[in-house]
């Protein structure tokens, strides 16, 4: 079982409430991947900023900021993006735009990422030798839908297939670890 943390809510979301306050999150908008934690989602409406979610893969990131005039975005391999910079991800930058949050608001990256509470996710990911649609994996889609019935509103499950590699994966996301 792989417990999967990343660190990309936390940057997205104080990167958009930093470029927000300064009057430079363009069309008020973040783009993440169904990949992205739930609560990113949930902070960015607290702070009145839309999230348009994309397909997996950076390139898909880059098409939808493109096409809706978003200047930041960002996918779970944390790449993230800073439009008026530069159009891939950069670690570098990245980590020069988190200073920035926090030499502007005169805080440490510890209270800066308080803004967003990250929901536990559990990835799992299984060798296939074909990728027939998911729609056809009748007990699969059953057993799905049982354990979002459990989560009810407090959770969601993804399966997937890799868009790079011939497997499967299946993400489970709630509000406790234990959930």
């Amino acid at each position: 079982m792989f417990f999967f943390i990343s660190d990309l809510p936390q940057i997205l979301a104080i990167c958009a409430r930093h470029l927000k306050s300064i009057g430079r999150l363009k069309n008020n908008i973040v783009v993440s991947t169904v990949m992205s934690n739930m609560g990113l989602g949930e902070a960015l409406k607290e702070m009145g900023i839309e999230n348009v979610i994309t397909g997996v893969g950076d390139r898909y990131v880059m098409e939808e900021m493109h096409k809706q005039g978003a200047v930041i975005g960002g996918e779970e391999s944390d790449h993230t993006v800073f439009w008026y910079h530069q159009t891939t991800g950069d670690g570098m930058l990245t980590a020069l735009k988190l200073l920035e949050a926090m030499a502007f608001e005169s805080k440490p990256l510890s209270k800066l990422k308080k803004v967003i509470k990250v929901f536990p996710q559990v990835l799992i990911n299984g060798d296939v030798i074909s990728k027939s649609s998911l729609d056809s994996l009748f007990k699969v889609m059953a057993a799905n839908k049982n354990a979002e019935k459990e989560l009810d509103s407090n959770g969601r499950i993804l399966v997937r297939y890799s868009g790079t590699q011939a497997q499967c994966g299946v993400m489970v996301e709630g509000c406790s670890q234990k959930k």
